[in-house]
């Protein structure tokens, strides 16, 4: 074999592995809901919340994380979706089931309690909300 077709070769190996971007995680891949995202940078229907920026915008950039309230959904039910193990359980006095989970699916993850945690759940009689990593602001 020349030299000239191990170089193509290579190239085309090297396009093949590294030139196609991976897919960026999105709660809105597994769920329909009222959707927000969390970004480092303003957008036109941004809210600035001190710390960061939320939006309804699906497409916004810088993304560090996102939220999504579905109506009537059990928290179970996105547990198995996103393959996730629970790793702290809190009832709070509101009556909303707040749960802390990790799923290798779910980036930028945070330390709760020394745990990893990448998976906010907090769960209601009539609505459940997901973020990731965690839910920002009030729920």
């Amino acid at each position: 074999m020349n030299m000239k077709k191990i170089w193509l070769m290579l190239f085309i190996f090297v396009f093949l592995l590294c030139g196609q971007k991976q897919p960026r995680f999105s709660l809105l891949q597994y769920f329909d809901g009222d959707y927000l995202a969390y970004t480092t940078t303003a957008d036109i229907d941004s809210t600035n919340l001190g710390i960061c920026f939320q939006t309804t915008n699906v497409k916004a950039t810088n993304k560090i994380g996102e939220s999504i309230t579905i109506q009537n959904f059990e928290p179970a039910n996105a547990i198995k979706t996103l393959q996730a193990k629970v790793v702290k359980t809190e009832y709070l006095p509101t009556g909303a089931t707040v749960i802390y989970a990790y799923s290798s699916l779910v980036p930028n993850s945070v330390t709760v309690d020394g745990k990893q945690v990448n998976l906010q759940i907090a769960y209601y009689e009539t609505h459940t909300i997901i973020g990731w990593p965690l839910i920002v602001g009030s729920f």
